[in-house]
């Protein structure tokens, strides 16, 4: 009798903890589906990332197209005031030799000759201003793209930190789901054998009933 209720106790603990063990499936089956919206999201965040840094590298290439342009366009116009300046004192030394003019009147074409060195000088001074303008723009805006790029590293290792915190607490609670699946298990096989034992002692009673009848009709009585 005190072994019917033991086995009954153990029964009832058993299934007691049946029912936390479905309460931590649960709760293991609601951080598999948080780990996996977070690897959603982090999915989401780098396709959203790699259609930045594709503009930003198209905008990098246009910038770089435009400053080959403008540097094309500066060795022209240096090429063209080198040759302007060379026909120019090609000119002014032929006409010299020509006219044989007096010391004024070459003051005056140098004079003349310098006024338009000094508009080519400026032209050339603007367009180098124009050049230095364009090159801060652009390395301003590839400082920016490296920030935003480390920030959002950033944000990429904290969900990825994230997501292995909850992949190891998914991990510790189908580890304990295991333990508390082979302590059933366990029980179960001692129940069975509990059972088999109980089995064979009233087999072994009824055995040495029907052996002795007049004992048995004592105790029937």
């Amino acid at each position: 009798m005190e072994h019917g209720e033991d086995l009954e106790v153990r029964v009832t603990a058993v299934e007691n903890e049946l029912v936390v063990l479905r309460q931590d499936v649960l709760e293991v089956k609601v951080l598999a589906k948080g780990a996996s919206e977070d690897a959603g999201d982090c999915k989401a965040a780098l396709r959203e990332q790699k259609v930045n840094l594709e503009s930003m590298r198209a905008t990098q290439l246009e910038h770089g197209a435009a400053l080959k342009k403008l540097s094309r366009s500066y060795d022209r116009l240096d090429a063209k005031v080198d040759t302007r300046l060379a026909e120019l004192d090609e000119k002014i030394i032929a006409r010299f030799a020509e006219l044989g003019v007096t010391q004024l009147e070459q003051a005056n074409a140098i004079e003349a000759v310098s006024q338009q060195v000094g508009t080519l000088t400026t032209m050339v001074q603007k367009m180098s201003e124009s050049l230095e303008s364009l090159l801060a723009k652009i390395l301003a805006e590839q400082l920016q793209q490296r920030k935003l790029m480390q920030e959002t590293n950033e944000d990429v290792q904290g969900l990825r930190s994230t997501q292995l915190e909850q992949q190891a607490d998914v991990e510790k609670l189908q580890r304990a789901d295991m333990m508390q699946r082979a302590e059933i298990k366990d029980i179960r096989a001692t129940q069975l054998k509990q059972y088999a034992d109980q089995k064979a002692g009233f087999a072994e009673i009824r055995k040495l009933l029907k052996g002795d009848g007049g004992g048995a009709g004592v105790l029937v009585s």
